[in-house]
């Protein structure tokens, strides 16, 4: 089976998304990426060089989403910054068609308002969604995908559509294959059941 892991910070063969800073995106043959402005890491002094830095990054083919990339409100940045960051990557995303991958914290009402403002024709995915199952429903309902990681709500993930769900290590040590024997347990669905409709899911990314 092909465990497909859409965002790990792990270097890893096979059908796995890296995700990197613009300024240590350094690819390797064979491998896939992600690559966004964090919104821990926004600065409105290397803004500027970071956007230059992404849209170079974003047209190489080994690239497959722009991200990660967000809102958090637990961070020490200033929250209209990160909005201000985050909309740049919106229409960048839109003009080079492709997917993001976003890190939200604390930040969902702002994440849905932005979406309905923009109606993006691209996929956005919360990655290592642990949120509540009424805040999972709120963001299917306006179009999101969820990604799953290591820690979540069982609550949550029995209300996730199959089609909407991808599964992920981030920064986990665990091996993706654990992490969807445990997302398949709780589902209480086949393994195999859960491989193929990430899969599927997957073709949002490997066009």
């Amino acid at each position: 089976m092909e465990f497909i892991d859409i965002h790990t910070h792990q270097r890893k063969e096979g059908k796995t998304i890296i995700n990197c800073y613009p300024s240590d995106f350094y690819p390797q043959e064979g491998l896939w990426y992600s690559v966004g402005i964090h919104p821990w890491y926004v600065s409105e002094v290397s803004f500027n060089n970071d956007f230059r830095n992404l849209e170079k990054a974003l047209v190489n083919p080994q690239v497959l989403a722009l991200g990660e990339c967000g809102l958090d409100k637990r961070c020490d940045e200033d929250l209209n910054l990160q909005i201000k960051v985050f909309e740049q990557q919106i229409k960048l995303s839109e003009k080079i068609r492709k997917p993001m991958i976003l890190h939200v914290v604390h930040a969902f009402n702002e994440i849905i308002a932005l979406y309905r403002e923009f109606s993006p024709h691209q996929p956005w995915i919360i990655h290592g969604f642990r949120g509540k199952a009424e805040i999972a429903k709120q963001l299917l309902k306006e179009g999101l995908y969820l990604s799953i990681g290591e820690h979540y709500s069982q609550q949550s993930l029995s209300v996730i559509p199959d089609d909407r769900l991808f599964i992920e290590t981030d920064e986990s040590m665990l091996p993706i294959e654990v992490i969807y024997s445990n997302v398949a347990e709780c589902l209480s669905i086949p393994i195999k059941q859960l491989v193929e409709s990430v899969k599927r899911n997957s073709l949002l990314l490997w066009k």
